[in-house]
């Protein structure tokens, strides 16, 4: 009797944590084909912007093999603007889940993919092919996020037509007291 009990309890915990997994599973599928829901998105779009941060996303998705993606990002220097900053065609966010549970931030790279970056040499951004603009078009960088700073693994962009590729290390610089 009481073999048939642990037996039975046995079964309906495997059964439960199948279910489990199955539903996990299918909750990244369903966030790596449809995405986030738009409301959702633009409900965190209007939090950054709060926060100073001017941007708008087309699509945020997951992306099992490289993390969070948002597609058609577009950053503006100052609210208001009509001409991004940076544009770029996707973004992808490497995170660890895991390390929110130690309060860490849990981001450990991105990924950029043909972005554009435009910065206007007399100061505010007014027209996407002003004269004035220095352009970095074709933009693709690997970058990693760490304690030291912000590694740049790899990183090729195009000016003036002549094609630019780097690496290097970005170092947090501490502040005199």
């Amino acid at each position: 009797m009481l073999r048939l009990l642990l037996h039975r309890a046995l079964v309906a915990v495997r059964s439960v944590l199948l279910l489990f997994v199955i539903l996990i599973l299918a909750a990244g599928l369903y966030l790596s084909i449809a995405g986030l829901p738009h409301s959702l998105v633009q409900r965190w779009v209007d939090y950054l912007r709060d926060r100073g941060l001017n941007l708008s996303v087309r699509r945020i998705h997951l992306d099992v093999f490289n993390g969070i993606a948002a597609e058609g990002l577009q950053f503006f220097d100052a609210a208001g603007r009509g001409v991004p900053m940076l544009e770029a065609d996707r973004i992808m966010i490497s995170v660890n889940p895991l390390d929110w549970l130690d309060s860490k931030p849990g981001i450990h790279g991105l990924r950029i993919k043909g972005a554009t970056l435009r910065i206007n040499a007399g100061g505010e951004l007014q027209e996407k092919e002003s004269a004035q603009n220095i352009v970095l078009d074709q933009v693709n960088a690997w970058l990693s996020i760490g304690d030291q700073g912000v590694k740049v693994k790899r990183v090729s962009a195009e000016l003036l037509g002549i094609k630019v590729n780097g690496q290097g290390l970005v170092v947090r610089q501490e502040k005199p007291g």
